[in-house]
């Protein structure tokens, strides 16, 4: 970490001899005023409709990206429908923001 900053490396925690999915994966606090521990969760529970959420789509170009679900279909940060390749198998809240600190500029 350099000198002055307030950014962690990330660590990211998998239980042994697991084959990895992204369901184990937990992503710690990484940055200085963070806490708590972020899951990926998996869709067949949905976040509130409307929610804005990270999702995970394993068959798409770009698999990590922002939507959200009416309660039967997901969509992107855009509105737009998500079709099969982008099927979405996981889905994460976003993390609280950072805190601001009395001498700093947030």
């Amino acid at each position: 970490m350099k000198k002055g900053s307030n950014i962690m490396p990330v660590n990211v925690i998998r239980p042994p001899a697991s084959p990895a999915p992204p369901d184990v994966f937990i992503n710690r606090a990484c940055i200085s005023g963070c806490t708590g521990v972020l899951r990926w969760i998996k869709s067949d529970t949905l976040p509130d409709a409307d929610e804005t959420v990270l999702i995970y789509m394993p068959k798409a170009d770009d698999p990590v990206g922002v939507g959200f679900t009416d309660g039967k279909r997901w969509f992107d940060y855009n509105g737009a429908l998500l079709f099969w390749k982008q099927e979405v198998t996981h889905w994460m809240p976003f993390p609280e923001p950072p805190r601001a600190e009395p001498d700093s500029a947030l």
